[in-house]
């Protein structure tokens, strides 16, 4: 009696969605004007790097929500007249709010729409504008697009998706250091890497 309620619960746990999967993530990220304006350098980044991880909950079918971090560095040129030089590197950590809307599942492939939102922590190039008596945290936006595979794995293994993903993501750098003329606003940039969700 016993080893047959074992078996059951055995069964219907496997039998039952995980609420909870794991996330990590390796890209790179282009693109992102810091200063421009009248009477100032340009400063722009570079190609970046960003690694991540992160945790998501299912909340109905095909919608999940979690939270993720992630670390990234990347370098910036400051070009001025015709010249240009090395501003350093701008080094940040992010912490954002994720939703996933997932949908269904064609053949192997699952399209993922993400949308998010948090703060981006930034440190290094202080001595630069406009990161220069910066606040350490801004506001961050995103939204992306992954195209996911299920892995090829045993049954009674845990299932590994793969996805390529494009994210567009925007911060605002609070700082009271350069005027509004000065700023770029919302600085926008985009990062294509590759996920496994576990």
């Amino acid at each position: 009696m016993i080893s047959t309620v074992l078996i059951t619960s055995a069964v219907q746990a496997q039998r039952l969605p995980m609420n909870w999967r794991v996330t990590a993530e390796v890209g790179g990220v282009i693109g992102g004007t810091w200063l421009t304006g009248p009477q100032a350098p340009t400063v722009g980044g570079d190609l970046g790097v960003t690694l991540g991880v992160g945790a998501l909950r299912s909340l109905v079918p095909n919608a999940a929500a979690g939270v993720a971090l992630r670390l990234g560095s990347q370098g910036l040129t400051v070009t001025e007249q015709d010249a240009s030089w090395s501003g350093g590197t701008l080094t940040e950590a992010d912490v954002v709010g994720v939703l996933a809307l997932t949908s269904r599942r064609r053949a192997r492939a699952q399209l993922s729409l993400d949308v998010g939102g948090g703060l981006a922590f930034l440190s290094s190039a202080r001595d630069l504008l406009p990161f220069r008596g910066a606040v350490r945290a801004s506001p961050l936006g995103e939204i992306g697009l992954a195209v996911r595979r299920a892995g090829l794995v045993k049954a009674d293994a845990p299932r590994r998706d793969l996805a390529l993903f494009a994210r567009y993501s925007a911060l605002r750098v609070g700082t009271a250091a350069t005027s509004v003329d000065h700023t770029s606003g919302w600085i926008g940039r985009i990062s294509v890497g590759l996920r496994v969700t576990r």
